[in-house]
């Protein structure tokens, strides 16, 4: 109900605020309130999953699905708890369960191709992020994957060219995921300058998403500025 998704809300707006101990008391308040309701329950879940909690992620995510065993987004929730814990056969298990249970979402197809990338098998994260990305061309996580798994895949023109032409989209050049993973993978790539400019990009989007300054911090890190590279870590910590 209304109620509810307010009360759900507050967790991760205190926690954006920098006021984490509250965050969590309102969290623990919320589950109590939830009453084993899987949609409540799952609600909950997902702040934990925002602040990257896989213990307390774990709990919840276990919780609503046995509360309610055929819900394809409870095992979605748990499929991303145990990806964050690196429990990647048990994530992939889950994420394949959400799919079964509800082959028309595409975060859970998401959310498996992205384990797929994850582990190295970027033949089947790109067809499965195109199989997203047909069904919802404007959709950023499916850009992004496809872009990705290119460059893995070595296929890096096509990748670049891919890139270029998001980036002249002043509609689809907002693509934190693409941005950030983009930069990872060319200062791994020995292009530390690209990967600059991107995070960069994804910085002033987003200055509070740390995986941004950290992919900001490693290309500052390459590109020999170690001060600044240590300024961006520094501020990520704030909201890691």
């Amino acid at each position: 109900d209304r109620k509810q998704e307010v009360i759900a809300r507050i967790p991760i707006n205190l926690f954006m605020r920098g006021q984490r101990g509250p965050a969590l008391q309102a969290a623990h308040q919320a589950e109590g309130l939830a009453k084993l309701n899987p949609v409540r329950l799952l609600a909950v879940t997902q702040f934990y999953l925002a602040i990257e909690d896989a213990t307390e992620a774990n709990r919840l995510a276990e919780l609503t699905v046995q509360n309610a065993p055929d819900m394809a987004a409870a095992h979605q929730a748990l499929g991303a708890a145990r990806h964050i814990a690196l429990r990647l056969d048990d994530a992939e298990a889950e994420y394949s369960k959400a799919v079964s249970l509800d082959a028309k979402s595409l975060s859970a197809k998401l959310a498996w191709a992205d384990l797929q990338r994850a582990v190295g098998k970027n033949e089947a994260a790109l067809a499965a992020y195109r199989q997203v990305f047909d069904s919802d061309p404007k959709n950023q996580s499916a850009i992004a994957g496809v872009i990705l798994s290119l460059f893995e895949l070595g296929r890096k023109d096509e990748a670049n060219q891919q890139l270029n032409a998001i980036l002249q989209d002043a509609d689809k050049s907002r693509n934190l995921p693409l941005l950030v993973g983009a930069a990872y993978w060319l200062v791994a790539h020995g292009d530390a300058t690209r990967a600059l400019e991107l995070a960069q990009k994804a910085v002033a989007i987003e200055p509070r998403y740390s995986w941004a300054q950290i992919a900001a911090a490693r290309a500052l890190a390459a590109d020999k500025r170690p001060l600044d590279a240590e300024r961006a870590l520094r501020f990520a910590r704030a909201y890691a």
